[in-house]
């Protein structure tokens, strides 16, 4: 009998494990960075200059676009 496949481990794709390795691998150090979009949030209802609000967002942006490369080579992949 064919071992039972866990939820998310479909098709060919690879599941990485969400371990600290994961994180400061190439592939996940974007994810790192999450925590800066409500920081942006945070310093400009703080007020807070234009400039620094500015850095902090596009750096938080980083890892929504890692996810969405990931995504798309995902569906591509299907």
């Amino acid at each position: 009998m064919a071992q039972s496949q866990t939820a998310g481990e479909g098709g060919g794709g690879r599941m990485p494990r969400l371990g600290p390795r994961f994180f400061l691998g190439a592939d996940g150090w974007p994810y790192l960075l999450a925590p800066l979009i409500p920081i942006a949030v945070a310093l400009e209802l703080a007020g807070a200059s234009s400039g620094l609000v500015f850095g902090t967002a596009a750096l938080g942006i980083i890892p929504t676009a890692a996810l969405m490369g990931r995504a798309t080579e995902e569906l591509a992949s299907r």
